[in-house]
Protein backbone atom coordinates (compact mmCIF):
# COMPACT_ATOMS: atom_id res chain seq x y z
CA UNK A 1 0.00 0.00 0.00
CA UNK A 2 2.83 2.30 0.74
CA UNK A 3 4.82 1.86 -2.61
CA UNK A 4 1.42 3.27 -4.60
CA UNK A 5 1.45 6.38 -2.45
CA UNK A 6 5.07 7.27 -4.12
CA UNK A 7 5.31 10.21 -6.58
CA UNK A 8 7.77 10.76 -9.12
CA UNK A 9 8.79 15.04 -8.48
CA UNK A 10 9.61 17.05 -11.38
CA UNK A 11 13.58 16.94 -10.32
CA UNK A 12 13.37 12.90 -10.52
CA UNK A 13 13.08 12.11 -7.05
CA UNK A 14 10.81 9.15 -6.43
CA UNK A 15 9.28 10.47 -2.48
CA UNK A 16 5.91 9.68 -0.64
CA UNK A 17 2.35 11.76 -1.84
CA UNK A 18 2.58 14.38 0.88
CA UNK A 19 6.71 15.29 0.58
CA UNK A 20 5.69 15.68 -3.63
CA UNK A 21 3.93 18.98 -3.56
CA UNK A 22 5.45 21.21 -6.13
CA UNK A 23 5.54 24.90 -4.69
CA UNK A 24 5.48 27.49 -7.58
CA UNK A 25 8.85 29.95 -7.74
CA UNK A 26 7.94 33.12 -6.22
CA UNK A 27 9.54 35.88 -4.74
CA UNK A 28 8.58 37.23 -1.49
CA UNK A 29 8.90 41.35 -1.36
CA UNK A 30 8.02 44.12 1.40
CA UNK A 31 6.32 47.12 -0.91
CA UNK A 32 6.46 50.57 0.33
CA UNK A 33 3.55 52.73 -0.80
CA UNK A 34 3.35 56.54 -0.42
CA UNK A 35 -0.24 57.64 0.23
CA UNK A 36 -2.35 58.58 -2.84
CA UNK A 37 -3.70 61.80 -1.28
CA UNK A 38 -2.03 63.97 1.64
CA UNK A 39 -1.55 62.57 4.98
CA UNK A 40 -3.14 64.64 7.94
CA UNK A 41 -5.04 64.62 10.74
CA UNK A 42 -8.76 65.49 10.88
CA UNK A 43 -9.17 64.71 7.30
CA UNK A 44 -8.49 61.23 5.22
CA UNK A 45 -6.14 60.26 2.69
CA UNK A 46 -6.48 56.86 0.84
CA UNK A 47 -3.79 54.56 0.00
CA UNK A 48 -3.65 52.94 -4.24
CA UNK A 49 -2.14 49.18 -4.02
CA UNK A 50 -1.87 48.34 -7.77
CA UNK A 51 0.10 45.66 -7.96
CA UNK A 52 -0.37 42.63 -10.24
CA UNK A 53 0.83 38.63 -10.40
CA UNK A 54 1.36 38.52 -6.64
CA UNK A 55 -0.26 37.28 -3.73
CA UNK A 56 -1.02 40.01 -1.04
CA UNK A 57 -0.08 38.83 2.69
CA UNK A 58 -0.26 41.02 5.19
CA UNK A 59 -0.59 45.22 4.92
CA UNK A 60 0.24 47.93 7.72
CA UNK A 61 1.26 51.78 8.01
CA UNK A 62 3.91 53.86 8.42
CA UNK A 63 3.71 57.35 10.23
CA UNK A 64 6.53 59.31 9.73
CA UNK A 65 5.37 62.45 12.30
CA UNK A 66 7.71 65.31 12.65
CA UNK A 67 8.25 66.05 17.00
CA UNK A 68 5.77 67.40 18.73
CA UNK A 69 6.06 71.69 19.05
CA UNK A 70 4.58 74.03 21.51
CA UNK A 71 5.31 72.97 24.52
CA UNK A 72 8.37 72.46 26.40
CA UNK A 73 8.80 69.02 27.60
CA UNK A 74 8.37 67.79 31.25
CA UNK A 75 10.49 64.79 32.50
CA UNK A 76 8.43 64.58 35.55
CA UNK A 77 4.99 63.75 33.27
CA UNK A 78 6.97 62.59 30.59
CA UNK A 79 4.51 65.51 28.41
CA UNK A 80 3.62 66.40 25.63
CA UNK A 81 3.24 62.97 24.27
CA UNK A 82 1.24 60.99 21.40
CA UNK A 83 -1.04 58.01 21.91
CA UNK A 84 0.14 54.84 19.84
CA UNK A 85 -0.43 55.66 16.51
CA UNK A 86 -3.03 52.76 16.02
CA UNK A 87 -5.08 55.43 17.73
CA UNK A 88 -4.61 58.11 15.10
CA UNK A 89 -7.06 56.95 12.72
CA UNK A 90 -10.51 56.51 13.45
CA UNK A 91 -11.57 53.58 10.96
CA UNK A 92 -9.76 52.42 7.81
CA UNK A 93 -12.15 51.32 4.82
CA UNK A 94 -10.93 48.42 2.53
CA UNK A 95 -11.90 49.18 -1.04
CA UNK A 96 -11.45 46.70 -4.13
CA UNK A 97 -13.64 46.66 -6.86
CA UNK A 98 -15.65 49.85 -5.64
CA UNK A 99 -16.86 47.85 -3.01
CA UNK A 100 -16.28 48.79 0.90
CA UNK A 101 -15.27 44.97 1.65
CA UNK A 102 -14.49 45.54 5.36
CA UNK A 103 -13.88 48.33 8.06
CA UNK A 104 -11.32 47.90 10.47
CA UNK A 105 -11.15 49.99 13.78
CA UNK A 106 -8.62 51.56 15.87
CA UNK A 107 -9.99 49.72 19.10
CA UNK A 108 -10.50 46.54 17.43
CA UNK A 109 -6.98 46.01 15.97
CA UNK A 110 -5.37 47.00 19.54
CA UNK A 111 -7.46 44.62 21.36
CA UNK A 112 -6.43 41.93 18.97
CA UNK A 113 -2.47 42.21 19.15
CA UNK A 114 -2.74 41.96 22.85
CA UNK A 115 -4.72 39.35 23.01
CA UNK A 116 -3.95 37.31 19.56
CA UNK A 117 0.02 37.45 19.77
CA UNK A 118 2.26 35.65 21.84
CA UNK A 119 4.69 37.99 24.39
CA UNK A 120 7.68 38.78 22.06
CA UNK A 121 5.84 39.67 18.82
CA UNK A 122 3.08 42.12 21.28
CA UNK A 123 5.93 43.71 22.78
CA UNK A 124 7.22 44.37 18.78
CA UNK A 125 4.21 45.52 18.14
CA UNK A 126 3.21 47.95 20.83
CA UNK A 127 6.83 49.46 20.49
CA UNK A 128 6.91 50.22 17.24
CA UNK A 129 3.79 52.55 17.05
CA UNK A 130 4.39 53.53 20.48
CA UNK A 131 3.56 51.59 23.74
CA UNK A 132 0.57 52.02 25.64
CA UNK A 133 2.62 51.04 28.86
CA UNK A 134 5.29 53.46 28.31
CA UNK A 135 4.88 56.81 28.56
CA UNK A 136 8.98 57.16 28.59
CA UNK A 137 8.93 55.88 25.31
CA UNK A 138 6.28 57.95 23.82
CA UNK A 139 7.68 60.71 24.84
CA UNK A 140 11.34 60.44 23.69
CA UNK A 141 9.51 59.19 20.56
CA UNK A 142 7.70 62.44 20.29
CA UNK A 143 10.79 64.93 21.20
CA UNK A 144 11.92 64.49 17.78
CA UNK A 145 10.66 63.30 14.18
CA UNK A 146 10.05 59.45 14.35
CA UNK A 147 8.69 56.85 12.45
CA UNK A 148 5.53 54.85 13.56
CA UNK A 149 4.72 51.65 12.24
CA UNK A 150 0.84 50.12 13.05
CA UNK A 151 0.58 46.55 12.36
CA UNK A 152 -3.01 46.00 10.71
CA UNK A 153 -5.01 42.75 10.74
CA UNK A 154 -7.38 42.10 7.89
CA UNK A 155 -8.31 39.98 5.45
CA UNK A 156 -5.15 39.93 3.74
CA UNK A 157 -3.53 37.57 6.56
CA UNK A 158 -6.63 35.06 5.86
CA UNK A 159 -7.26 35.01 2.29
CA UNK A 160 -3.72 35.62 0.65
CA UNK A 161 -5.59 36.99 -2.11
CA UNK A 162 -4.02 36.95 -5.37
CA UNK A 163 -3.63 40.02 -7.20
CA UNK A 164 -3.96 39.82 -10.86
CA UNK A 165 -6.97 41.86 -12.53
CA UNK A 166 -7.41 45.77 -12.40
CA UNK A 167 -10.90 44.85 -10.58
CA UNK A 168 -8.25 43.52 -7.65
CA UNK A 169 -7.00 46.83 -7.37
CA UNK A 170 -7.28 47.63 -3.32
CA UNK A 171 -7.99 51.16 -2.00
CA UNK A 172 -7.33 51.94 2.00
CA UNK A 173 -9.33 54.82 3.21
CA UNK A 174 -7.98 56.35 6.28
CA UNK A 175 -9.82 58.33 8.14
CA UNK A 176 -7.67 60.45 10.94
CA UNK A 177 -8.53 61.55 13.90
CA UNK A 178 -8.10 65.28 15.20
CA UNK A 179 -4.33 65.99 16.64
CA UNK A 180 -6.17 67.07 20.08
CA UNK A 181 -7.46 63.59 20.30
CA UNK A 182 -4.52 61.80 20.26
CA UNK A 183 -2.13 63.99 22.52
CA UNK A 184 -1.51 64.47 26.02
CA UNK A 185 -0.17 67.78 26.62
CA UNK A 186 1.39 69.46 29.63
CA UNK A 187 -1.42 70.57 31.17
CA UNK A 188 0.76 73.39 33.48
CA UNK A 189 1.24 74.56 30.18
CA UNK A 190 -1.40 77.15 27.90
CA UNK A 191 0.41 76.63 24.83
CA UNK A 192 -1.14 74.57 22.17
CA UNK A 193 0.60 71.44 21.29
CA UNK A 194 0.70 70.72 17.02
CA UNK A 195 3.04 68.61 14.93
CA UNK A 196 4.62 70.45 11.33
CA UNK A 197 4.32 67.44 9.34
CA UNK A 198 3.03 63.67 8.82
CA UNK A 199 3.65 61.90 6.01
CA UNK A 200 2.43 57.66 5.35
CA UNK A 201 3.32 54.71 3.61
CA UNK A 202 1.38 51.48 3.21
CA UNK A 203 3.78 48.88 3.53
CA UNK A 204 2.79 45.66 2.29
CA UNK A 205 4.46 41.97 1.89
CA UNK A 206 3.77 39.89 -0.78
CA UNK A 207 4.79 36.92 -3.09
CA UNK A 208 5.52 37.76 -6.66
CA UNK A 209 4.33 35.34 -8.90
CA UNK A 210 6.18 33.42 -11.29
CA UNK A 211 4.15 34.33 -15.02
CA UNK A 212 3.25 30.73 -15.38
CA UNK A 213 1.41 30.51 -12.17
CA UNK A 214 -0.05 33.57 -12.50
CA UNK A 215 -1.83 32.04 -15.53
CA UNK A 216 -2.69 29.30 -13.88
CA UNK A 217 -4.61 31.23 -11.42
CA UNK A 218 -6.02 33.52 -14.70
CA UNK A 219 -7.53 30.15 -15.63
CA UNK A 220 -9.24 28.94 -12.86
CA UNK A 221 -11.16 32.70 -12.62
CA UNK A 222 -13.48 31.38 -14.94
CA UNK A 223 -15.62 30.84 -12.43
CA UNK A 224 -15.52 33.55 -9.16
CA UNK A 225 -12.64 32.28 -6.48
CA UNK A 226 -14.60 32.80 -2.81
CA UNK A 227 -12.24 33.73 0.17
CA UNK A 228 -13.31 33.50 3.69
CA UNK A 229 -12.61 36.05 5.99
CA UNK A 230 -13.94 37.52 9.92
CA UNK A 231 -15.64 40.40 8.98
CA UNK A 232 -15.37 43.23 11.68
CA UNK A 233 -18.67 44.37 13.69
CA UNK A 234 -18.05 47.28 15.57
CA UNK A 235 -20.62 48.68 18.25
CA UNK A 236 -20.77 51.24 20.54
CA UNK A 237 -22.96 51.15 23.73
CA UNK A 238 -24.35 52.81 26.90
CA UNK A 239 -23.65 51.57 30.18
CA UNK A 240 -26.04 53.41 32.59
CA UNK A 241 -23.68 53.23 35.90
CA UNK A 242 -20.70 51.69 37.93
CA UNK A 243 -23.30 49.96 40.01
CA UNK A 244 -26.77 48.87 38.06
CA UNK A 245 -26.55 46.09 35.37
CA UNK A 246 -26.52 46.83 31.72
CA UNK A 247 -28.69 45.13 29.13
CA UNK A 248 -27.11 45.32 25.84
CA UNK A 249 -29.17 43.87 22.51
CA UNK A 250 -26.00 43.62 20.22
CA UNK A 251 -28.08 44.14 16.84
CA UNK A 252 -25.03 44.53 14.85
CA UNK A 253 -23.40 41.47 15.59
CA UNK A 254 -25.33 39.06 12.87
CA UNK A 255 -24.30 35.56 11.64
CA UNK A 256 -21.98 33.50 12.99
CA UNK A 257 -19.46 34.91 15.08
CA UNK A 258 -15.72 33.49 15.16
CA UNK A 259 -14.89 35.22 18.67
CA UNK A 260 -15.94 38.96 19.84
CA UNK A 261 -14.22 41.13 22.70
CA UNK A 262 -15.86 44.46 24.23
CA UNK A 263 -14.59 47.21 26.61
CA UNK A 264 -15.66 49.69 28.93
CA UNK A 265 -14.62 53.44 28.71
CA UNK A 266 -15.82 56.30 30.74
CA UNK A 267 -17.34 58.75 27.36
CA UNK A 268 -15.82 61.92 28.87
CA UNK A 269 -12.24 60.53 28.69
CA UNK A 270 -11.63 59.11 25.32
CA UNK A 271 -8.87 60.82 23.74
CA UNK A 272 -4.78 60.99 24.49
CA UNK A 273 -4.40 57.92 27.03
CA UNK A 274 -8.06 57.50 27.41
CA UNK A 275 -7.80 55.70 24.40
CA UNK A 276 -6.72 52.73 25.58
CA UNK A 277 -7.73 52.78 29.50
CA UNK A 278 -10.67 50.64 30.23
CA UNK A 279 -12.83 50.17 33.49
CA UNK A 280 -13.27 46.69 34.98
CA UNK A 281 -16.76 44.66 34.90
CA UNK A 282 -17.79 42.16 37.88
CA UNK A 283 -19.26 39.88 35.76
CA UNK A 284 -21.54 39.02 32.29
CA UNK A 285 -23.57 36.88 30.87
CA UNK A 286 -24.77 36.19 27.27
CA UNK A 287 -28.65 35.53 26.52
CA UNK A 288 -30.31 34.55 23.32
CA UNK A 289 -33.51 35.73 22.34
CA UNK A 290 -35.16 34.19 25.02
CA UNK A 291 -33.77 35.34 27.94
CA UNK A 292 -31.73 31.99 28.50
CA UNK A 293 -28.37 32.08 29.48
CA UNK A 294 -26.06 29.97 27.03
CA UNK A 295 -22.76 30.44 28.39
CA UNK A 296 -23.33 27.60 30.91
CA UNK A 297 -25.90 28.87 32.82
CA UNK A 298 -23.75 30.76 34.84
CA UNK A 299 -22.41 34.84 34.97
CA UNK A 300 -18.70 35.14 33.69
CA UNK A 301 -16.68 36.50 36.48
CA UNK A 302 -13.95 39.42 35.52
CA UNK A 303 -11.32 37.15 36.68
CA UNK A 304 -12.17 34.54 34.91
CA UNK A 305 -12.26 36.26 31.65
CA UNK A 306 -8.89 37.69 31.94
Amino acid sequence: MHHHNKVITKKGLNVSHHQSHEIPHMRNETLLIPSTSQCQFGSYFIFDLKEKGCLLHDIGIEFIAGPIIGQNGNTTTFTPRLAPSIFWFSRIEIVQNSQVLDTIYPLQQFVHHQLFNDDVRRQQINYSMGSYDSVQQRYYKGRKSSRYHVSLSTYFNQAHKPLIYPKDDIQLRVYMQNFNDIVIPDSTQSTVCAINSIQANLIAKISRLHNSHTHALAKGHVRPNHYKFTECRFGTFAVTSSTINTTIVLTPIVGQISYFFFTVRNTNALSGDGNFTFLPINSWALLDSASTNIVGGQVITSDYSL
